[in-house]
């Protein structure tokens, strides 16, 4: 017998100031999030984020000593990193690659630490979008060196997000659990309950890869809370669905019902026709199975 878990539609969540880029994840729809990262806007997908390139003099380890060349310097590798951005919102990598390249050196050379860090940040998501693992860990890990010198690293939630993305494609799973919930924690301090929906999200799809469905469960029901605080019944949709398929994958077809039932209700409420035919099937399955279930018992208690 078949189930499928929902996915994730788009979040429709209103973004401020500059936006810089979105990517799309590895095998993940697309969502749109704003977060705060240090002073700067960041822009998700699922498990992709691109910070921006801003002139970050308070980040820059030379800041109260810069010559004019670094100054320009940095000034270039912003509208590079920016062109960069263009180039990856538009669908060419190669060239997104090429433009933070660039940045990325001259940041190194105008000694910018922070703005290397995120140059070395977006290298490693198109490392990771081109499937090359190893190269994705190296560049998420030298920019967390940068953080870790200039002192910032536990301000970097996207870092976070990118590297764990980066050791779970490595299969380096433990590493990419522990990335993500130095993630969620940074967005707890920070009471941004977007960005932890997406490390909890990101959690949750690691702990059921691995066959986990009881941390699973724990990660969804905690989506489940943000979703119904917020009052986004996209979310709360979507997430009484995963619970769902958690816990008939967990052999607790009766319990999955209870949350497959006000899924479909929230699903048909908001007209989501293709949602609304997977939760229903999900839905009659898991009644067949708690019949099923219940027989046995039945037929195993019964005397003689």
């Amino acid at each position: 017998m078949h189930f499928s878990n929902s996915g994730s539609s788009p979040l429709r969540l209103l973004v401020t100031g500059a936006l810089f880029a979105l990517g799309l994840g590895v095998g993940a729809s697309l969502t749109t999030l704003s977060a705060k990262a240090a002073t700067a806007e960041v822009n998700f997908s699922a498990d992709v984020a691109v910070v921006p390139a801003r002139v970050q003099l308070a980040y820059t380890s030379s800041a109260n000593g810069l010559s004019t060349e670094q100054r320009a310097d940095i000034l270039r590798a912003g509208e590079l990193a920016n062109e960069g951005v263009q180039a990856f919102t538009g669908g060419d990598a190669e060239q997104a690659f090429e433009k933070w390249q660039q940045a990325m050196l001259l940041y190194q050379q105008a000694e910018d630490l922070a703005g290397e860090g995120r140059m070395l940040e977006n290298l490693s998501v198109i490392h990771r979008l081109a499937d090359r693992a190893q190269a994705a860990v190296e560049m998420s890990e030298q920019a967390l060196a940068r953080y870790e010198e200039l002192g910032v690293a536990d301000e970097q939630s996207s870092l976070y997000l990118n590297l764990g993305s980066a050791y779970r494609l490595a299969g380096q799973i433990p590493a990419a659990i522990a990335a993500y919930t130095r993630g969620l924690e940074i967005y707890q301090q920070e009471r941004d309950e977007s960005g932890q929906r997406i490390m909890l999200s990101l959690l949750a799809q690691v702990y059921e890869d691995q066959g986990d469905y009881g941390r699973t469960i724990g990660y969804q029901t905690q989506i489940l809370e943000i979703a119904q605080r917020a009052g986004d019944l996209v979310m709360e949709a979507e997430a009484l669905s995963e619970l769902g398929y958690a816990y008939v994958m967990s052999d607790q077809p009766a319990v999955a019902m209870t949350y497959f039932q006000p899924a479909l209700a929230l699903f048909r409420q908001l007209g989501d026709r293709a949602q609304e035919v997977v939760t229903l099937n999900n839905l009659g399955r898991a009644a067949a199975l708690s019949q099923t279930t219940l027989k046995l018992l039945m037929h195993i208690s019964r005397p003689g």
